[in-house]
């Protein structure tokens, strides 16, 4: 399945980190800093609501799961913190 990887910068802003794709299979963000990162789907109370990535571990959303890896995803960080995004596409 062809995909790409990139890097975004997730600070104390929220930041939509990936837009809705419709050909999207997979996503995984990666957290390579020494900070937690919270994502989630809505951008409203990302921190309080979203799923915390612990420094350097990963999230994966993959629609074999049922997890809708189409949809947008926001980010928040407590520190500028350095997200490898790997999206799986066909």
């Amino acid at each position: 399945m062809p995909g790409n990887f990139r890097v975004v910068s997730v600070g104390s802003a929220v930041t939509q980190i990936v837009s809705y794709n419709p050909n999207r299979k997979l996503i995984l963000v990666l957290n390579e800093s020494d900070y937690t990162i919270y994502v989630s789907k809505d951008p409203m109370n990302v921190k309080e609501l979203g799923i915390a990535v612990y420094p350097f571990e990963s999230i994966v959303f993959d629609v074999a799961d049922s997890d809708s890896p189409e949809e947008a995803l926001y980010a928040v960080s407590e520190g500028v913190s350095k997200v490898r995004i790997y999206e799986a596409v066909v």
